[in-house]
């Protein structure tokens, strides 16, 4: 069963524009502030046309500059930056160990086989980090979500986190554990049987959306994506899931420097469902940022207060878990 979108416990949901009906004429247009614009006996809507054009003109100037603060914010390379996040990461490596895909591998008993097939029949979950930050950095609410996945629901489900930077090693990782006869090779089958689901965090949750892209080329089917304020990674496209993907959802935030997308829509409707849009504030509540870097309490506030928000995954919590039971 999906959860309807009606069923989140998420207090501030936001709808970027809805279609209405116009007194004036006998179209549909869409509205955005509440208002219709009248048209001649002709119909022709030249004035509307100028409206949307301009909105479309800002909408586009505003993401071209989020996305070079993003770039800026996200891309630094320096040794010095580097240290500070991994210094005040307070990370938990022994525990992150256990995530790992090439690790899971190496964790052999007398039934390393029976096992072996066993995981493949699960479902799984793969996690990418935004940003420079490693997948091993505990200070970061994606990662120790995965750890809590592992340790929580092991018998049901495999989860692995990854830096948005290793796309290719994630999907080694996932088409190792399909293919269930070891032949190298995925029959038609064995793509079939996937249950997949993606999600990340900023440049992470951008990363998680041509993950499920690469995966279409390939013909396997992804059952949810979940993005939490996610931030385009230059070359890639965090607006349209692809078809192969069954639901997706969005969770973001406006208020800060560097904000999450707002809204995504599917490549085709006919086979991918949104769940949602979903807006979360912090000005008049605050999250704790334990363990980062000054720069990013300072520039980054409402973006790591997101990726940080035990509410925010409470809810990924559930979808997840609501997918274990979903039909193969």
């Amino acid at each position: 069963m999906k959860p309807a979108a009606a069923d989140l416990p998420c207090v501030n949901t936001e709808f970027i524009g809805e279609i209405r009906n116009c007194n004036h004429t006998k179209r549909k247009i869409i509205d955005t502030k509440g208002s219709c614009v009248r048209t001649d006996s002709s119909g022709v809507m030249a004035l509307a046309d100028s409206t949307v054009a301009l909105r479309n003109v800002r909408r586009r100037t505003e993401e071209i500059l989020l996305s070079a603060i993003a770039f800026v914010m996200l891309a630094i390379p320096t040794t010095w930056l580097a240290a500070q996040i991994v210094n005040g990461s307070n990370v938990r490596s022994s525990a992150t160990e256990k995530v790992k895909l090439d690790d899971a591998e190496s964790a052999g008993s007398s039934s390393a086989v029976t096992s072996r097939v066993e995981l493949r029949s699960k479902l799984i979950v793969v996690g990418f980090v935004g940003g420079r930050v490693r997948a091993d950095n505990g200070v970061h609410g994606e990662v120790q979500f995965s750890q809590a996945l592992q340790e929580s629901y092991g018998a049901s489900l495999d989860s692995f986190i990854f830096s948005n930077r290793d796309g290719e090693r994630a999907l080694r990782g996932v088409l190792e554990r399909l293919d269930r006869d070891h032949d190298g090779a995925l029959s038609d089958e064995e793509k079939m049987r996937a249950r997949i689901v993606l999600y990340g965090h900023s440049w992470g949750a951008s990363q998680a959306i041509t993950f499920a892209r690469r995966l279409n080329q390939l013909g396997i089917p992804v059952l949810l994506t979940i993005q939490v304020d996610s931030v385009r990674k230059p070359g890639q496209n965090d607006s349209v899931i692809p078809s192969n993907v069954r639901s997706a959802v969005n969770f973001y935030q406006s208020d800060g420097l560097l904000r999450g997308r707002s809204r995504i829509v599917p490549a085709d409707p006919e086979k991918t469902s949104i769940f949602g849009n979903f807006r979360s504030s912090y000005k008049n509540r605050s999250v704790s940022c334990k363990g980062f870097p000054w720069y990013a309490k300072v520039f980054m506030r409402r973006h790591i207060e997101i990726e940080n928000d035990p509410a925010v995954w409470k809810q990924i919590e559930a979808m997840i878990l609501d997918q274990i039971g979903s039909a193969s």
